[in-house]
């Protein structure tokens, strides 16, 4: 028997893709949404003392740093020749008054973004416990088109 758990979390974020022959290829945003599964990794179901395969909330002490780097954000390929190099730095301000974007050196996709988020948790400093597994995460780009990632 194997269970997981599974919780939801949503932000706001735009970006632009360079190299889409749509209307991605213009700036525009999402009402991002990510589900992370998680399960125990010793083959007990759940956790004898307290029934629960994890707490959500020491589930959020996890996730919720690494996605504050996204929320309200505007990704931008740093390869994307649209923008010179001074155009992005007009953009990106310092003060109070200082726009959210966000040079990355990938294609802002459903698929890079996942990929990457999936990076930063395993490699986060506030790692899971040693008795859980990270699973999956699915990112949601509308209600109707997501990127999935899996542990092999």
């Amino acid at each position: 028997m194997h269970i997981s758990v599974v919780r939801e979390y949503s932000w706001e974020m735009g970006h632009v893709l360079a190299n889409h022959p749509g209307k991605c290829h213009n700036p525009h945003g999402h009402n991002y949404k990510l589900e992370v599964e998680v399960s125990r990794k010793n083959g007990e179901p759940v956790s004898s003392p307290s029934g629960m395969v994890m707490d959500f909330s020491t589930l959020d002490v996890f996730v919720k740093p690494v996605l504050e780097d996204y929320d309200h954000q505007f990704l931008v390929n740093e390869a994307d020749d649209r923008l010179a190099e001074e155009d992005i730095n007009i953009l990106i301000h310092d003060g109070a008054d200082r726009w959210n974007f966000t040079r990355v050196s990938w294609e802002p996709t459903a698929e890079q973004i996942v990929l990457n988020i999936w990076k930063q948790l395993t490699a986060s400093q506030r790692s899971l416990p040693d008795y859980i597994s990270l699973d999956r995460l699915t990112l949601y780009e509308t209600d109707k088109a997501s990127a999935t990632i899996r542990r092999s």
